[in-house]
């Protein structure tokens, strides 16, 4: 007889039921070969006396093996291995250890892509992220209202079935009027999809409508999971400065001249990474090229609210009259990177194209989110969200750039940003921000290594610091522990 109470492993401190820990081990040993087709199995009280456990315990689990089809039980004989499983070659007893994880790595080849690994953020206390909005502040009590009460205002309806692949017409709605009226849009319902945040827009846009060989100009420095979605569809990318200005778009022509250009990705507003905001005269030009080489502008507006010197500037969509601006934003950063809303604006055709590949990889979004986040616009709740956290963010910023320049004045230099979350902070030569980013979890700081901005065949000692998600004091800390981390490692 198999020795049955070494091949079977019960841990009776695990969650799962000890008859179901005695099933997935007998599976697990007829798929190696050990336990074999025909073999007869022991009674359950003998059974039940070799693992240690109740013989009901046992009952239970040949009952869940038998409805599976792995045993069988034949009248006044007993209860025998399934005779029509086949035969397995079994593992030598050497390899036969007792391990209950899946494996590390896979069996079968595979070509890893050669997408570069998008770092982790760090649980540390204090985050100079990559531009974070501050949870604390989002308005989650009147959120979590305004979601209860659309379920259960909804129970039972179509509402919590499948539904508008375009996303909820009473949100679509609300926030055409609202950018008709704020950003000088023109739009209607139809001219939306609403998306889990920018980057499924993002990658949406790009995945339906650029293809193999197409070439695309950004940023030399850009936001790299559009270069990362541009890469995985096989796009030919055309690189231009970036100035203080924005993208230099008077070296973009030249490129038109010579290429057959399909798209221009832009951050117009502000910058990914280095938060500039493209100049009125650089815009112009630029609609001016799409209209003459007829190819699109995708516009990433990721962050149009946050603005702190003058209204935000209205978005290249808001001057598109031939249709060649496909308008992509987010409400993560507006509310809480938790709550998946995003859209992109673009002409009706467009838009049923995006829906086609949508439905492949997410047959809709959170229908109640979407209905309880439009509720919430209508009734004013996010516009004085916003006010509230614009105060808030902007004196973060003064407070942040402040203490940077009394700090570590020798060491980071940057432009104090008219918007957004972050600034983009070029560290001295004598401190690699690589080897910053590897100690400073060590102070119970994070700051990123700022190797996923480097433009083509550049060593930028540059990075993206958040300030956004800090309270003050917590800023006055983080930045005293940045500047303990590069007095006493550089």
């Amino acid at each position: 007889m198999l020795p049955y109470q070494t091949l079977i492993c019960i841990n009776k401190n695990c969650s799962q039921p000890i008859y179901l820990q005695i099933v997935s081990e007998f599976i697990r040993q007829i798929q190696d070969g050990i336990v074999k087709s025909g073999t007869k199995l022991p009674g359950s009280r003998k059974l039940a006396e070799l693992l240690g456990v109740h013989r009901k315990t046992v009952v239970t689990a040949m009952e869940e093996l038998y409805a599976q089809g792995w045993v069988e039980l034949i009248p006044y004989k007993g209860t025998y291995i399934a005779g029509c499983l086949p035969k397995v070659k079994a593992k030598q007893w050497s390899e036969q250890a007792v391990n209950l994880t899946m494996p590390k790595e896979a069996g079968f080849e595979f070509t890893p892509t050669k997408l570069i690994q998008i770092p982790t953020i760090l649980n540390q206390r204090l985050s100079l992220n990559d531009g974070y909005p501050d949870v604390r502040l989002a308005p989650v009590e009147e959120m979590a209202t305004a979601y209860a009460r659309n379920l259960r205002r909804y129970a039972g309806s179509n509402v919590l079935s499948y539904g508008n692949l375009f996303g909820q017409e009473y949100l679509r709605s609300v926030l055409s009027e609202e950018f008709n009226k704020t950003r000088g849009l023109r739009s209607t319902a139809d001219n939306f999809l609403i998306t889990r945040g920018s980057q499924m827009a993002i990658y949406l846009t790009i995945n339906a409508l650029i293809h193999k060989g197409d070439k695309v100009i950004v940023g030399e420095t850009n936001y790299h999971v559009a270069n990362r979605c541009l890469q995985m569809v096989g796009a030919k990318i055309l690189h231009i400065p970036v100035d203080k200005d924005g993208l230099v778009v008077e070296e973009m022509e030249a490129l038109c001249t010579t290429h057959s250009i399909k798209a221009v990705y832009v951050t117009s507003h502000h910058h990914h990474p280095t938060t500039v905001t493209l100049k009125p005269e650089r815009r112009i030009q630029l609609l001016a090229l799409a209209e003459k080489y007829r190819f699109m502008i995708i516009e990433d507006d990721y962050d149009y609210e946050f603005h702190y010197g003058n209204c935000p500037v209205l978005p290249l969509a808001s001057a598109d009259r031939h249709g060649l601006v496909v308008y992509i934003g987010s409400f993560s950063k507006l509310t809480a990177p938790a709550f998946r809303l995003g859209y992109v604006i673009a002409p009706q055709n467009v838009i049923r194209e995006l829906v086609k590949l949508r439905r492949v990889i997410d047959l809709q979004g959170d229908a109640v989110l979407e209905l309880a986040f439009a509720e919430m616009m209508e009734a004013g709740i996010i516009r004085r969200y916003l006010k509230k956290a614009l105060k808030q963010y902007r004196i973060r910023r003064n407070v942040f750039c402040e203490l940077l320049q009394k700090k570590l004045p020798n060491v980071v230099s940057f432009n104090k940003p008219q918007g957004g979350m972050a600034i983009w902070a070029n560290f001295s030569e004598k401190v690699s921000l690589v080897e910053l980013a590897k100690i400073a979890p060590k102070y119970d700081i994070f700051i990123g290594d700022g190797l996923i901005h480097n433009p083509p065949n550049q060593n930028l000692n540059s990075t993206r610091l958040g300030f956004a998600s800090l309270n003050e004091a917590e800023i006055e800390e983080a930045i005293t522990l940045l500047e303990k981390v590069i007095r006493e490692n550089f």
